[in-house]
């Protein structure tokens, strides 16, 4: 009598680059088949099967799915790709921050000196740098090749976007160095603080136009369009500040607030994916689009590294606006504690909130993304901004010397307890009550934070003296 022939299992196989077809009797071990065929596993090596799931080395054929894709991950491959990535991302790039701080001690030697001449030739000397650099990174084949290794890149380890900032740095330099101040002011010290800041915008945001015109890498070119926008707002607002009487004060605490709400909004404002790449015609045609009067263009196919170029530019424009949202956020912070000393009731209450409920806002915002170079600019802003205004508070002329004590003993204490909840989130401690909490409290953090910096900045006195 004939015995019936074992099952088999038909699989195919991707790797080092290759694929192969295997047939596999059901009693046998995926592993010993992958030897017979050629593909020896070695030490953390990685099996992942259709659904992306790792699969266990000695799963028997008739576990496995028919017909199923299954790659094998080397992990020398991997650890031989990473540190292709990083050495091609670890050379420090000194020239540019050098000349940023060169460009820094010109400014201050520059205003030290109380000589218009000087700072006027300080201005050109800087915006000239500016320029220069800005040229300099649109025109080099490392930015284009930088951006090309960051489609490669994980999530938040694309270094194309940075090489911007010095560029914007001194052009912010050169545009407040040009600002008249002093006896060659136009009409006062509160028009020539906010002259300052206007101009020191629109500095940034003329590199940041020469940049996205003439850069040859996409997402440099996104993320200076993005600080250019950000900037040309902030200058337009700059300069209106005077016209209702508000000078860099104010102007700061109003911006701190709408740079906190800005950031939390920026993933549904910058996170642009054609809907054909998510869409479900058979559900939505009958449910949405049809009402709608469009129907999304259809994606026949998804392109890897169409996909990966838009990832790229869409986290340079997160990482682009985030950093000048949270850069923005720091003085805000430092300076609506003046009021404590100095204002009226509403206007204390209104700094008091303002702070706590920024840097609030600023700590949970920053857990809703894993990129590191997307969490460490909010996260540092609540720390300076924190530290300026515990120095703004100390130093304030009209602050009793009775409350230093009790402030340093909060301090003290937040310090301690954000001390502890990092250390237990750093040994793998996960807490789903605590996550909804902070959900919570982030929405009201985020919602209140303008609000309170537009009662911190005098707003109510705005208002009534229009009305009046």
């Amino acid at each position: 009598m004939t015995s019936a022939p074992a099952p088999l299992r038909r699989i195919a196989v991707h790797a080092a680059g290759s694929r192969v077809d295997l047939v596999v009797p059901a009693g046998d071990a995926l592993d010993h088949a992958l030897a017979v065929a050629g593909v020896r596993l070695g030490p953390g090596d990685r099996v992942f099967g259709p659904g992306g799931t790792t699969v266990e080395p000695g799963t028997q054929a008739a576990e496995l799915r028919e017909g199923g894709l299954y790659a094998i991950a080397s992990a020398r491959a991997a650890i031989d790709e990473d540190r292709r990535r990083r050495g091609a991302r670890s050379g420090v790039r000194l020239l540019p921050w050098g000349v940023v701080a060169g460009a820094l001690a010109a400014a201050v030697i520059a205003v030290a000196s109380d000589s218009a001449m000087q700072r006027n030739a300080a201005a050109l000397i800087v915006g000239v740098a500016a320029f220069v650099l800005a040229l300099g990174v649109a025109a080099s084949p490392g930015a284009a090749r930088v951006a090309a290794e960051a489609n490669r890149a994980e999530p938040g380890e694309n270094e194309a976007g940075p090489q911007i900032f010095p560029a914007l740095l001194l052009g912010a330099i050169a545009g407040v160095l040009a600002a008249p101040r002093g006896a060659d002011g136009i009409r006062g010290p509160l028009w020539d603080a906010m002259l300052a800041c206007s101009l020191g915008f629109a500095g940034i945001a003329l590199i940041a136009v020469l940049l996205s015109a003439l850069a040859r890498a996409r997402v440099v070119r996104a993320g200076a369009a993005t600080a250019a926008l950000i900037a040309t707002v902030a200058a337009i607002l700059a300069a209106a500040c005077p016209l209702i009487g508000w000078g860099a004060r104010e102007f700061f605490i109003v911006a701190a607030g709408a740079s906190v709400l800005m950031i939390r909004a920026l993933p549904a404002l910058l996170v642009n994916v054609d809907e054909g790449y998510s869409i479900d015609y058979g559900r939505y045609m009958a449910l949405r689009w049809t009402v709608r009067g469009r129907v999304p263009r259809y994606i026949e196919r998804v392109d890897g590294d169409e996909v990966l170029d838009m990832v790229a530019v869409t986290e340079s424009r997160l990482r682009t606006a985030t950093v000048m949202f949270a850069v923005l956020a720091v003085p805000g912070m430092a300076l609506a504690v003046e009021p404590l000393s100095t204002g009226n009731l509403v206007e204390r209450i209104g700094a008091g909130v303002f702070v706590c409920f920024a840097t609030t806002a600023l700590l949970l915002v920053s857990r809703r993304t894993v990129a590191p170079m997307l969490k460490r600019p909010q996260r540092v802003a609540a720390l300076a901004g924190v530290l300026g205004a515990a120095v703004m508070f100390a130093v304030a002329p009209g602050v009793p010397v009775q409350w230093l004590l009790p402030a340093a003993g909060v301090l003290l204490f937040a310090g301690v307890a954000v001390g502890a909840g990092s250390v237990a989130l750093q040994r793998g401690a996960r807490s789903l009550g605590w996550s909804r909490t902070g959900d919570i409290v982030e929405a009201f953090a985020v919602a209140m934070v303008l609000p309170a910096g537009l009662l911190a900045a005098g707003a109510i006195d705005v208002l009534r003296g229009v009305l009046s």
